[in-house]
């Protein structure tokens, strides 16, 4: 079977899903996270099951971790880098089952895009809904050999198997294009007298270049302290192994020491992103330098949106006063599309 269809068979028969069963008795939660616990599984979760080697008797640490020491933003740690403890506890399967479910997963998966008749968004992993942060992708249908003319972007939160879904984003694809190429058009058709002044305007917003330098100082001199008290640390346990340094006083010098590291590493992941707002105008420059190669964009093709498009976020339509839904083409209504560029982000308060 495949995860989906597992899926589907544990919910039939009412098995209760593992975050759902945390919620219910085992961990405390808060109100808004319990209330992100769906009652349903998912083939994500089950894929999840069959891949984690907890199930073999092993402990799987490291899997993440903190961008830094201010952030509670953790990222994945590649699985090469986990640390793994085998055999800590009894195993609830046997590792001739566990290897044959993990051969076969995804063995029934097909690649639907090399059909020439499917059709293939160039907004992969760039369209976004600008409600839920979720991707937005290809739906629709054909009619009379329509393929294109009812071809939308879809949020892909919209669905009846988790407990708390997106109430939806969907833009006509050709819609979608039409406005990228023509925002990207705009910026090509721009005169050198408007770029100038565009990025003179960045550059009276970010302050003045002493600032950039002050920084850069700054950065230097933390980077010289750390690389200190990494020479220091190592002498006071080679004294305090000699005899010329008693432990209580290693123990209160080291402990000084590592909470100053651990403070001017975050003066430096601040000095850092300042340092980034500071190097704002070269990368207008850069970005205005790669445009300029561009005389007229016809059509709009992957390869372009990636070059120029970092991200592309739709919001839901808004209708006029008293309308509940736009029922023909000539409904009026707006859709929000923020359109954020490589190297300078939006570019719509700037313009």
């Amino acid at each position: 079977d495949s995860a989906r269809r597992i899926a589907e068979g544990l919910n039939r028969d009412g098995i209760i899903p593992p975050l759902k069963y945390r919620v219910l008795y085992r961990d405390e939660f808060s109100e808004e996270g319990a209330a992100r616990a769906s009652d349903f599984w998912n083939y994500t979760t089950v894929k999840r099951i069959l891949k984690n080697e907890v199930y073999l008797g092993h402990t799987v640490l490291g899997k993440t971790k903190k961008v830094s020491v201010k952030s509670k933003k953790k990222v994945p740690v590649p699985i090469s880098e986990w640390a793994v403890t085998e055999n800590t506890h009894e195993a609830l399967v046997s590792e001739e089952v566990f290897n044959a479910a993990r051969d076969n997963l995804g063995k029934g998966t097909r690649d639907f895009r090399r059909y020439d008749h499917v059709r293939k968004s160039i907004f992969s992993g760039i369209a976004y809904c600008a409600l839920c942060g979720h991707a937005l992708c290809s739906c629709g249908t054909v009619y009379k050999g329509e393929r294109n003319k009812y071809w939308y972007l879809s949020c892909i939160n919209k669905r009846k198997d988790i407990s708390r879904p997106c109430t939806g984003t969907r833009i006509r694809y050709a819609d979608l294009v039409s406005l990228v190429t023509d925002d990207l058009n705009s910026l090509i058709s721009l005169t050198d007298e408007q770029i100038d002044g565009i990025v003179k305007r960045v550059m009276r917003e970010e302050g003045s270049q002493n600032a950039a330098s002050a920084y850069k100082l700054r950065r230097e001199r933390l980077k010289d302290r750390l690389a200190v008290i990494d020479k220091i640390i190592p002498k006071l346990y080679a004294d305090n192994a000699e005899g010329r340094l008693d432990d209580d006083r290693l123990s209160r010098m080291v402990a000084d020491l590592q909470k100053e590291t651990q403070v001017l590493k975050a003066e430096l992941t601040d000095i850092g992103s300042e340092t980034l707002k500071t190097n704002k105008s070269d990368n207008y420059k850069m970005f205005f330098e790669l445009i300029k190669r561009y005389s007229h964009i016809e059509e709009l093709d992957r390869n372009t949106l990636a070059t120029f498009v970092e991200r592309i976020e739709v919001g839901p339509k808004v209708l006029p006063a008293g309308k509940k839904r736009a029922t023909h083409k000539t409904s009026a209504f707006e859709q929000p599309v923020r359109i954020f560029y490589k190297f300078v982000g939006e570019m719509s308060e700037i313009r």
